[in-house]
């Protein structure tokens, strides 16, 4: 008896050792959005993962087995956010990403996608012109539909909450901005809870 509970205890060491590490299925991101200094802004998200795929590798170093774990996702990332450009207007958009993400087993992750939103910008200081005299018309506001790419690195932490840091670039095209092409890239970076 003594020796099946030996045998047990150090194959359950062994599985506790070697189990996959899990990361959270869904997650919320909060963070800094703009154009560096200039244009300030917030944004948020809620990811949700909609597929998973793990991949596992075993290796050999220094006479023991080491398994090495790497997760591939598909991930719908719904944003909310805004920016403030001092000078001229404020931005308020909401999108909706397809991402593709890559996590490994130390939690690092990196993300690419697709997506497409809307984009609404607020103009002060509006001025018409009529009838030969120029007056100001106050606040406009116009929308437009934008598409949305985004390139992002991050790291969950391994502690049970999975905080962790992200960083990304993603760059939105108006269609019909004042009836020509626009790209306005941004820079991000925040936290995940």
């Amino acid at each position: 008896m003594f020796r099946f509970s030996v045998v047990f205890l150090c194959i359950i060491s062994q599985i506790s050792i070697a189990q996959k590490p899990e990361f959270p299925e869904s997650y919320l991101k909060i963070g800094y959005y703009g154009n560096l200094i200039f244009n300030p802004g917030l944004t948020a998200s809620y990811e949700l993962t909609l597929m998973e795929k793990s991949k596992t590798k075993t290796k050999v170093k220094r006479k023991a087995d080491v398994v090495k774990y790497k997760f591939n996702r598909l991930v719908l990332a719904p944003t909310v956010g805004f920016y403030v450009d001092p000078k001229s207007h404020t931005a308020v958009f909401a999108n909706a990403s397809l991402l593709y993400r890559r996590i490994n087993r130390k939690g690092r992750t990196l993300a690419v996608g697709p997506g497409i939103g809307i984009y609404s910008s607020t103009v002060r200081n509006v001025y018409s012109f009529s009838n030969g005299t120029v007056s100001e018309s106050g606040i406009e506001v116009t929308s437009y539909a934008a598409p949305t790419f985004r390139f992002e690195i991050g790291r969950f932490k391994k502690k049970k909450d999975y905080r962790g840091w992200y960083s990304a670039i993603s760059v939105q095209a108006p269609l019909n901005y004042n009836t020509t092409a626009v790209l306005l890239p941004a820079f991000e970076f925040g936290r995940t809870f």
